[in-house]
């Protein structure tokens, strides 16, 4: 009888496809990453289908002699001017190349990184050390063109009146005026012990018109009683019921102005969320307040317009409107209230900004990470980059969690609090430790692991960028460092000469979730692995296997990814092919008998764009697995 062998059926062999992307997720285990995500990606970006593809490179614009403290701009209606804050010195930007080209506007600056707001037609600069006012020609300090207000109203002689105005903690000068009577030679000041300026005064002539009168000349005054005295008497006001009498004197109350210049912590709010009044603070002395100045005057901040905004033990660390409302948010609380809201409104004809709540969540770490995407605004914590939306305001509800897939490295970052970020296009921009994590508002999903936010931003991961400050202008992104150097990112396309950082390559990877097919315990065999990148006139790709915790690579292509342009002519990477569709890179290649692997798909080339659209491979299931 003849014996009869059964050959054993070969194992099916299975696609394991990756078609559309999402960001990184350095929060999870690699292992339980959705494989839209990657583990660890370095310098991608989505393009506009959400495709990882390589970010732009940079190139230097100029060298200051100091660090990068700030980059603003003052939009008039005949021009644009452009100031770099480096070190203790702010310029006046003329040339793209050549900073001494430029042209000093101040030299007594904090050397500290600074913040600054458009109000009408001048830009204010919070640095810390004195409120500054750039005109678009020069440079002064809000205390020395400081309103002089005036206090009281309809005062007799002897005393009494009406008060007007707070005085001003930016100016020790102040007007009071007198409704005078027939003989009275000597008028009393609200204040005593005056400063030693000259005192003025102003009287109503009996045509109605204002004559000026001087110490010395027309008066005495006595500084330590406050007592004016005049060698001819003013007289009774030639207008019924009319002040005939305005004295400006000088008291200095020390502290007063460095409550404001100390103060380098700023956002524009007015009532009814108009952006016409400066709110200051983030002053070392006093953690915990805050002051505003008066509508459409950045040089006069009342000695009552001040709010103190909880315990002086945190701090408030800046500043977000929502809707028509100021919130300021403050480091971390004993008790988690972070979130401090007033909203403006009139009381007796007066602006008052008055508490309209307190939200729970996390204290703000970073001064400098504030930012709105999308009309949301963010801010870097502790715990990861959160967001205040409308219906927190309104509701009962916690701060949002918004950077879940990066937060476990963001959080273990040094020196948080010195992150700084801007708003770029569709993107959230935070740079801290020579790294950058990036928000993207269009692709914003659900995450269980995060359910008190309703949602997360999909986010990537870059290195090799030194920021100090960043910023945005035009849908183009900047940066400065602490070497004094301005740096711009280049356009997004396909020029290979925009793929380097200041002609450095950029080292771009996508690593897969760690692949354990559908049995982690079964042997796995990988036979063929394809990829589909993005076509470019000079590109190329690297495929890599990571197994047993060492990395080597499977293969590398650098002629089928390509297309010929003449204008992108480079012989040592010349092709024929003139096909610009997407290309397939594929080829057989066995990683034998593993039971998990991790696969990353890399471009490190100085000068060339790369992008992944698709990427899949063929694998076979077939007994237990043994080490």
């Amino acid at each position: 009888m003849a014996v009869q062998f059964k050959i054993p059926p070969s194992p099916d062999e299975k696609i394991y496809n990756v078609k559309s992307f999402g960001g990184v997720d350095l929060s999870s285990a690699p292992v339980k990453v959705d494989k839209l995500r990657s583990p660890d990606s370095l310098n991608t970006m989505p393009d506009m289908n959400g495709n990882p593809v390589k970010r732009p490179g940079y190139f230097l614009r100029k060298t200051y002699p100091d660090r990068i403290n700030g980059v603003f701009y003052l939009s008039l209606p005949n021009a644009t001017h452009e100031i770099v804050h480096a070190g203790a010195k702010i310029y006046l930007c003329l040339d793209n190349d050549d900073y001494t080209k430029d042209t000093l506007l101040y030299s007594d600056a904090n050397d500290a990184r600074s913040t600054a707001y458009q109000m009408m037609s001048k830009l204010l600069i919070a640095d810390g050390k004195k409120l500054l006012l750039f005109d678009g020609t020069s440079i002064v300090t809000a205390e020395s063109v400081a309103t002089i207000p005036t206090i009281t109203i309809s005062r007799a002689p002897t005393g009494g009146g009406t008060s007007l105005n707070p005085i001003n903690l930016l100016q020790p000068g102040r007007h009071e005026t007198f409704l005078g009577t027939a003989n009275t030679t000597v008028y009393q000041l609200s204040f005593g012990t005056l400063d030693a300026t000259a005192v003025t005064a102003r009287k109503m002539t009996s045509e109605g018109a204002w004559a000026n009168l001087s110490e010395g000349t027309d008066f005495t005054v006595n500084r330590t009683t406050a007592a004016v005295t005049f060698l001819t008497a003013p007289g009774a006001s030639p207008v019924a019921g009319v002040d005939n009498v305005e004295i400006t004197y000088y008291k200095t109350a020390a502290g007063n102005a460095d409550k404001v210049n100390k103060s380098a912590i700023m956002m524009l709010y007015g009532l009814n969320g108009a952006m016409d009044r400066a709110f200051l603070s983030g002053n070392p002395d006093f953690p915990n307040y805050d002051w505003y100045s008066q509508q459409n005057d950045p040089s006069y901040f009342g000695d009552a317009w001040y709010s103190i905004l909880g315990q002086d033990g945190a701090k408030v660390v800046g500043y977000t409107v929502v809707a028509d409302r100021l919130v300021a948010i403050k480091d971390r609380a004993e008790n988690g209230r972070n979130a401090i809201i007033r909203q403006g409104t009139l009381v007796d004809g007066k602006a008052q900004f008055l508490l309209a709540g307190v939200l729970q969540g996390e204290g703000a770490i970073a001064p400098k990470s504030f930012g709105y995407l999308s009309t949301e605004p963010l801010f870097l914590t502790r715990n990861g980059v959160f967001a205040i939306t409308s219906q927190d305001i309104t509701g009962e509800k916690y701060l949002q969690n918004r950077s879940f897939y990066v937060n476990r490295r963001l959080i273990s970052e040094p020196n948080m609090q010195d992150a700084v970020s801007t708003v770029w296009g569709r993107f959230y921009v935070l740079a801290l430790n020579g790294k950058v994590y990036l928000l993207d508002s269009e692709q914003a999903v659900y995450e269980r692991d995060e359910p008190m936010s309703r949602f997360q931003y999909e986010c990537y991961y870059w290195d090799n960028v030194p920021a100090r400050v960043i910023w945005s202008r035009d849908d183009k992104l900047y940066f400065g460092t602490d070497s004094g150097g301005l740096f711009e990112f280049h356009p997004r396309d396909t020029e290979a000469n925009h793929y380097n950082d200041n002609g450095a390559a950029i080292n771009t990877y996508w690593d897969f979730p760690d692949f354990y097919g559908d049995n982690f315990f079964l042997n796995k065999t990988i036979k063929y692995i394809s990829v589909m990148v993005a076509p470019a006139p000079v590109t190329s790709v690297r495929i890599m296997a990571r197994r047993d915790g060492v990395w080597s690579v499977l293969f590398e292509e650098d002629k089928k990814t390509r297309y010929f342009v003449w204008s992108k002519l480079t012989w040592s990477k010349f092709t024929w092919s003139s096909n610009t569709n997407p290309r397939t890179v594929g080829m057989k290649y066995k990683i034998r008998k593993f039971d998990g692997v991790r696969l990353r798909i890399q471009n490190n080339v100085l000068n060339e764009p790369f992008g992944i659209f698709e990427v899949s491979w063929k694998y076979v299931e077939s007994g237990i697995y043994k080490r």
